[in-house]
């Protein structure tokens, strides 16, 4: 898997949805069909984590398998199939607060391979990383890349920078583990 890591201000995720909304498809677990306008995913992203798939035509023939997951605990839902088709990328959007403000840590991803449909295995195309690294390009603007664990990086949104310390705890407290 390929992943960029960021915490960006609600004003450059909306940003950089809004690149995605204009270039691609998306598609969120819980719902039947497409996400037409990211009007429909804000209060989920401004209340906790939210995942989109996203499908570009540059990259995908294909549109997106989304499945009926039927669960004996009674919490069925809709689900999109991660692997299944030709590719698509992945954007996870988790708030937390800082400072007076709530921002957000950003994901942008895509997996090692996918399942077509006629059972094969395929890797991630070219166009797929093309438009992989043009939206984290578009992401990346004024970040810097900051050490937050050893070895593991975040591009942090210049500007929340200030407090670089404060900043770091902000971002590693919901991985603490409660004594």
């Amino acid at each position: 898997m390929t992943e960029t890591e960021f915490v960006v201000t609600e004003r450059r995720l909306l940003e950089t949805l809004s690149a995605v909304f204009a270039a691609a498809s998306v598609a969120v677990d819980e719902k039947s069909s497409l996400v037409e306008d990211i009007s429909e995913l804000r209060d989920g992203f401004m209340n906790g984590a939210v995942q989109i798939f996203i499908k570009s035509p540059s990259f995908s023939k294909e549109g997106f398998v989304i499945k009926w997951l039927e669960a004996k605990s009674g919490l069925s839902r809709y689900i999109v199939d991660q692997f299944a088709g030709d590719g698509h990328l992945t954007m996870r959007m988790v708030p937390f607060p800082f400072s007076d403000q709530t921002i957000f840590r950003l994901s942008i991803s895509y997996q090692s391979f996918f399942v077509r449909y006629d059972g094969s295995h395929a890797g991630p195309s070219n166009e797929l990383k093309l438009f992989y690294k043009s939206l984290v390009r578009h992401a990346s603007r004024e970040t810097k890349n900051v050490e937050v664990w050893p070895r593991r990086f975040m591009r942090i949104q210049s500007g929340l920078q200030g407090d670089e310390r404060s900043l770091l705890e902000a971002i590693k407290a919901p991985f603490r583990r409660s004594t």
